[in-house]
C-alpha cells in the first residue's frame, strides 16, 4: 500500500491510499462495499485503477456500485480523504468487492 499527504490551497487535506492489484475474476467481479466514518467537513472519494499502473477505469465510485462492467485483469482502488477542518478526520474502517452480479 503506498500513502501520500497533499496540502490544498483552499485548507482542506487529501490522504490517499492505494490497495495492491486485485485480480477480477469470478465472484470477485463484484459490488464495491465500504465501511466508514464521516464526521461533518469530511469526505472519501473513491476511484479504481487498472491494476498495472495509475489510469483511472471508474472514478468517484459510490459504495453499492458493480464493477462488472470493468475489463481488467485486475485492478487497484484508490480511496482520497478530504477534510476541511483539521480537528476531524474521515475514518475508512474497510472495504470491499463482494459478491458477483449479473451485470
Amino acid at each position: 500500500m503506498a500513502f501520500g499527504l497533499l496540502g490544498l490551497a483552499s485548507g482542506a487535506f487529501l490522504d490517499r491510499l492505494d490497495t495492491d492489484p486485485i485480480r477480477l475474476d469470478g465472484p470477485q467481479r463484484g459490488v464495491f462495499q465500504v465501511k466508514t466514518d464521516l464526521p461533518d467537513k469530511t469526505a472519501i472519494t473513491f476511484d479504481v485503477l487498472a491494476g498495472g499502473d495509475d489510469k483511472v477505469i471508474k472514478s468517484d465510485v459510490k459504495p453499492g456500485t458493480s464493477l462488472a462492467s470493468v475489463r481488467a485483469e485486475s485492478i487497484r482502488l484508490r480511496a482520497t480523504l478530504a477534510t476541511k477542518d483539521p480537528s476531524v478526520t474521515p475514518v475508512l474502517e474497510s472495504w470491499a468487492i463482494t459478491g458477483s452480479t449479473n451485470d
